[in-house]
């Protein structure tokens, strides 16, 4: 039951968040050139530039999140192979 109600939140949320996004990108079709000292970049629509950005954190959150699992599960492995083991006993 509860696994049940906690699909229909988490979908509801999905199609909330779709449905802003596609507002998002009609009302900001035009295209924008975004410029970082003295680069400037090529004109894309802003939902682009904006689902760029999104997509980039992602992937950075992810990459960061995996470096610590990565780090926790060497970490345990070699706290598991300084316990006595049960061929011992």
């Amino acid at each position: 039951m509860l696994r049940a109600l906690a699909l229909l939140v988490y979908g509801a949320a999905a199609l909330l968040l779709l449905g802003f996004g596609l507002l998002l990108g009609m009302d900001n079709s035009a295209d924008v050139a975004l410029t970082v000292l003295t680069w400037t970049s090529p004109s894309a629509p802003l939902l682009l530039w904006l689902f760029g950005a999104l997509l980039t954190g992602l992937l950075l959150g992810y990459a960061v999140a995996g470096v610590g699992t990565l780090r926790a599960r060497y970490a345990l492995r070699k706290l598991a192979r300084s316990l006595p083991g049960d061929a011992a006993s």
